[in-house]
């Protein structure tokens, strides 16, 4: 079968996990000491510098929380230093990252099925921005192909308890995604016979959480 990957680009921090076809997800270490990417760069007039490395940048030319910056529909951002980035350009730089480190594992992100989250505030516009980022690196992912946050957060939870227990839950349930720029919610209905099917019955979100 197909193999699949999912990115997480977060606020605070960016993850990947790939499932090969017919087999289970893993999440793949791409962190120097942890799974994840930090999502933080730092502006140099050589270019970007991505995770570990932005944090022990210069603190006047880091950039922490981009995605925020997609939330309020910002096409720049100014580092405290006073110089102007692009906010598509520093997205783009650590998606980048994210499939160079993919890559170093053997992992070529561009020759797979992407889906991808996003928060549930965000409207067809914002969503279609980080599709056409995406699509730029090669990445295989258009709108349809990226779900809103709490929904697939939820999906995953109940995936998780059917295939870890044998069990899985029946009727509804309420998901809530704190995440480093908005809290998103998620009302599901889970039924079926042989496997889970969830039905979406509301999603809600608001603007503000870790970063607050």
């Amino acid at each position: 079968g197909e193999a699949n990957v999912g990115i997480d680009f977060g606020t605070s921090t960016t993850l990947v996990a790939v499932r090969p076809g017919g087999g289970h997800e893993t999440v793949l270490a791409l962190g120097e000491s942890n799974l994840w990417v930090p999502s933080v760069v730092e502006v140099t007039p050589g270019g970007h510098l991505v995770g570990e490395v932005a944090e022990a940048g210069h603190p006047d030319r880091v950039l922490r929380s981009i995605k925020r910056s997609i939330t309020r529909e910002d096409d720049e951002v100014q580092l405290p230093d006073g110089s102007v980035a692009k906010v598509d350009e520093v997205v783009s730089s650590i998606l980048a990252e994210t499939l160079a480190r993919a890559r170093s594992l053997g992992h070529d992100l561009t020759a797979m099925r992407v889906q991808m989250g996003w928060p549930a505030i965000w409207r067809q516009t914002q969503r279609q921005r980080l599709a056409r980022i995406a699509s730029d690196l090669g990445l295989d992912g258009d709108t349809p192909d990226i779900v809103d946050e709490p929904i697939a957060a939820g999906i995953a939870w109940v995936e998780h308890q059917w295939a870890t227990t044998g069990r899985r839950p029946y009727g509804r349930v309420l998901v809530f995604d704190s995440g480093g720029g908005t809290l998103d919610v998620a009302l599901l209905l889970v039924g079926g016979e042989e496997e889970p099917e969830i039905t979406v019955l509301s999603v809600a979100g608001l603007d503000e959480a870790g970063d607050a």
